[in-house]
């Protein structure tokens, strides 16, 4: 299994479901799927995704 983290900064309390549905987006098209997520602070997330084999992105 391969584990990926992404860092999303920048984040405001009118921005994050944009900013985060974004990278998770991002990322889904290259076959990985968010497993966690943690927020640092009130301006950065860590995201963390898993490859998925086999798996068809849209």
């Amino acid at each position: 299994m391969m584990y990926r983290t992404e860092l999303v900064e920048e984040i405001t309390v009118e921005n994050v479901t944009v900013k985060i549905n974004e990278k998770i987006e991002e990322m889904e098209k290259e076959s990985y799927r968010l497993v966690t997520m943690s927020f640092l602070g009130m301006e950065r997330a860590v995201l963390v995704f898993k490859i998925i084999t086999g798996w068809i992105s849209k």
